[in-house]
């Protein structure tokens, strides 16, 4: 076996690219400089970054609604604000569970546990 990377090189430097494009979707200008060393170091040309950039960046120019509308989801309101949760309650969630197990577990006998 002549070639000394991992057999995992592909799989790794296929992550590395799509969390560049995340990075740069998010515009997170602390990861993006190292991350793009890195993708460097593991051998990424200059037209291979340019073309991660251009789709990483193509989607920060949707509308801000379009934008938003993930936030949503994870409990955001649009101006990006938490949004008030829905209140918890313990008896909806159990009847919704369809608990089917007894209440309480059957007793274990005592035993002698085996040293060997």
């Amino acid at each position: 076996m002549s070639d000394k990377r991992s057999i995992f090189f592909d799989e790794w430097q296929a992550c590395l690219h799509a969390h560049y494009v995340h990075v740069l979707r998010i515009g997170d200008v602390v990861t993006e400089p190292t991350l793009r060393h890195v993708l460097h170091q593991t051998g990424i040309s200059d037209e291979e970054l340019a073309a991660l950039q251009a789709e990483g960046l193509a989607s920060r120019s949707l509308p801000e609604r379009a934008r938003d509308a993930p936030h949503a989801a994870e409990g955001r309101s649009g101006e990006g604000t938490a949004a008030e949760p829905a209140p918890f309650d313990e008896e909806i969630a159990l009847d919704a569970e369809g608990d089917d197990s007894p209440d309480e577990l059957p007793p274990v006998p005592p035993g002698q546990l085996a040293l060997f």
